[in-house]
């Protein structure tokens, strides 16, 4: 594949960080180093695209409430928190991704996007307390990768531990504009318990793949705090507390 000048020194380290199955791909004006032998990354390659219709509404959302730090949690390749923290109302992009392999896709994808001077990343998932945990996964389907057995299922053929933190224990901000992408197969619920310091102190808005059981448990929890339900996109809920929303 053809990669502009600027970018060919960089590619060749970032690339010799992995094996064959790793190439740089440009997508949706962005350039991606993408993995052939698992799920996700495959279609991205095939189809040129990912959740578009998602992206583009967290876009728009971003966009029309001025919105400031984006957190990916549950970041898997960084598709996210490359798409969204190019954006120049941007000011701090925040990824979690637990799996070690993921995690250095993630980084390799903001390095490559000279997105890093404005990048903070962290190699663990977050719950309701401070842990070390079994994740368990397929290779082929990475994304589906979850810390709890029953969620990931019977193709979760493979585990290893991963380090578990509370995010309000790593991030301390306050009346801050926040979007938060949600995708951490199963357990949104304790994620959400572990950040209700966050919530309660800044204006955020909140993409969260979810069950309908789980959504309740989480709106119980936070509703309180002035926070609804505005919308649904198939398993993706959209939570916020701020008012005059444009």
């Amino acid at each position: 594949m053809h990669v502009p000048k600027i970018f060919r020194s960089l590619y060749k380290r970032v690339n010799n960080l992995f094996s064959h199955p790793f190439q740089v791909y440009k997508r949706e004006g962005a350039y991606f180093l993408l993995n052939k032998n698992t799920l996700m990354d495959d279609g991205i390659i095939k189809f040129k695209k990912y959740e578009d219709n998602l992206i583009n509404h967290a876009k728009s959302i971003i966009e029309k409430n001025n919105i400031q730090y984006f957190f990916d949690i549950g970041a898997n390749l960084g598709f996210y928190s490359v798409l969204l923290g190019k954006l120049p109302a941007i000011e701090k992009i925040v990824s979690f991704e637990p799996l070690p392999i993921l995690f250095q896709q993630t980084s390799s994808n903001i390095l490559i996007n000279n997105l890093t001077p404005k990048w903070e990343g962290h190699n663990c998932a977050l719950s309701d307390k401070k842990d070390r945990m079994e994740l368990y996964y397929h290779p082929y389907f990475l994304g589906t990768s979850s810390l709890k057995k029953e969620w990931a299922g019977e193709r979760a053929t493979e585990s290893t531990y991963v380090d578990v933190n509370v995010f309000d224990e790593l991030v301390d901000i306050n009346n801050k504009r926040c979007y938060l992408k949600i995708d951490v197969e199963g357990n949104e619920v304790e994620v959400i318990k572990g950040m209700r310091d966050f919530l309660s102190k800044n204006n955020v808005y909140m993409q969260i793949e979810s069950t309908e059981k789980n959504m309740d448990s989480i709106l119980n929890m936070i509703s309180g705090m002035g926070y609804k339900l505005l919308d649904k996109h198939n398993l993706d809920f959209y939570i916020s507390n701020i008012r005059n929303q444009s």
